[in-house]
């Protein structure tokens, strides 16, 4: 697991040679799917150890919907930790 203190400037090596361990990424960001972190550390990864990859690279990020008000809603919306657990089953289940 790793986790950036920041993100500009970002330890893109880092990241490459934890991912060439397992072969499998699961990205957590509190951000948006689309056009956010997680997709550019998904696209760093794709382009730059794409064939040392088991499976995709799993994002666990916001819904690109707009955020909701109710307290009910709130909690399907934000990511947590059990949505992390569910994506890393789902990759091991990809073989």
């Amino acid at each position: 697991m790793i986790d950036l203190r920041t993100i500009k400037p970002i330890d893109l090596d880092l990241i490459l040679e934890s991912a060439k361990k397992t072969g499998r990424v699961v990205v957590a960001d509190g951000g948006w799917k689309t056009s956010g972190f997680a997709a550019e550390v998904s696209a760093s990864i794709s382009e730059g150890i794409f064939s040392f990859l088991k499976s995709p690279v799993k994002r666990v990020t916001l819904p690109d919907i707009p955020a909701p008000a109710s307290r009910t809603l709130e909690n399907a919306y934000y990511p947590n930790s059990n949505n992390i657990v569910d994506a890393v089953i789902a990759m091991l289940q990809h073989n």
